[in-house]
């Protein structure tokens, strides 16, 4: 979940799970999720019960091929299932420290593990690849929040590159600056 500079709560995640890489075929495009939406509940893998329940796109403009941001409006939810984020304005740099919140297949009980990383890269003007720490295997962090040092989401896991890996643990993640949609974000109604 993710808060608005006036304090509007939205969900927030990778468009591209909408598709065949989330178990949805086919692919719902993002233009069209409103009219194919009946019911969605979104919450932590382990925790059903704490769920909010999106009912439509939150913001116009996220249809841009390029983009793997997808931010729905939500009913209300009283109280929240966890603490919405605030959105950092500015991309991250190269050598600063993120965090990536989410938790491994392999840990049936997981509530939420933190991982940290350090910004080796930037691509395409809004991607970049971070090292990670522990190492881990991120299949299935799609769309989990990527935050900086002050607690603001800085980024929403995504992978486009062949990571370093050891094993089937990953060494390097991705990520898509919320610098890049920042501004559709706070005027989205």
């Amino acid at each position: 979940m993710i808060k608005t500079h006036d304090d509007r709560v939205l969900a927030a995640t990778a468009a591209h799970l909408i598709g065949s890489a989330g178990g949805v075929e086919p692919e719902i495009p993002i233009n069209q999720l409103n009219s194919k939406i009946r019911a969605w509940k979104m919450f932590p893998r382990t925790m059903p019960d704490d769920y909010i329940e999106v009912h439509s796109l939150g913001v116009r403009g996220l249809d841009d091929e390029i983009l793997d941001w997808l931010v729905l409006s939500i009913e209300n939810a009283d109280p929240l299932p966890g603490y919405p984020l605030k959105l950092r304005k500015e991309p991250v740099r190269i050598g600063e420290t993120v965090y990536l919140i989410g938790c491994p297949y392999i840990e049936q009980d997981c509530k939420q593990n933190v991982y940290t990383g350090t910004i080796t890269e930037r691509a395409f003007g809004d991607r970049f690849r971070y090292d990670i720490e522990p190492p881990v295997d991120i299949r299935g962090f799609s769309g989990a929040p990527i935050i900086d040092e002050k607690g603001y989401v800085v980024g929403v896991m995504t992978v486009w590159f062949d990571p370093k890996m050891s094993g089937d643990e990953y060494l390097e993640a991705g990520g898509e600056d919320i610098a890049s949609i920042y501004e559709l974000v706070q005027r989205s109604n």
